[in-house]
């Protein structure tokens, strides 16, 4: 799609577009900060009928929701970290999936309550690093009890990655 390749539009808008709903009401209904995103299907919560062309979106910092953008249906899920080798991967997990009806309303209000609950389900995972107090999932962090982020397992401890 040649509309990605303005690193500097808004992707509120290009998710509107796609969805065939108004940007504005959509903006209201699952907040802001959208990026496109590339997600890892090879895992067992991930449902055989997602093919690796699909559009994501994610949002949150750390990433909290994962929004998948297809012509006849969306879905919303939880967003996991996992690795290979030394590069993150994002991976779906708890996925929903809607097919888009005539009714705006309903779409709109079907994916305000989806991604405010995946994104509480992913915030209750997360924990503060005891050092540089910033936040982490629990695939981040460097021990989990009393948590330590990755940066700060390393200059704490010398964890190399």
């Amino acid at each position: 799609m040649e509309w990605f390749d303005d690193p500097g539009e808004d992707q509120i808008e290009a998710i509107a577009r796609l969805m065939h709903l108004p940007a504005e009401l959509l903006g209201l209904s699952i907040g802001g900060g959208w990026s496109r995103c590339t997600v890892t299907l090879e895992t067992p919560e991930t449902s055989d009928s997602l093919r690796d062309d699909a559009m994501w979106f994610c949002a949150g910092e750390p990433v909290q929701v994962l929004l998948r953008v297809e012509r006849h249906w969306f879905d919303v899920a939880q967003a996991r970290i996992g690795w290979s080798g030394q590069l993150p991967q994002l991976y779906p997990v708890d996925l929903v999936r809607r097919e888009r009806r005539d009714d705006v309303e309903e779409d709109l209000a079907w994916l305000e309550r989806e991604t405010l609950g995946a994104a509480k389900r992913s915030q209750e995972r997360f924990a503060f690093c005891r050092f540089c107090r910033t936040i982490a999932a629990p695939e981040q962090l460097f021990r989990a009890d009393p948590p330590v982020c990755h940066g700060c397992g390393s200059r704490y401890f010398g964890a190399v990655y």
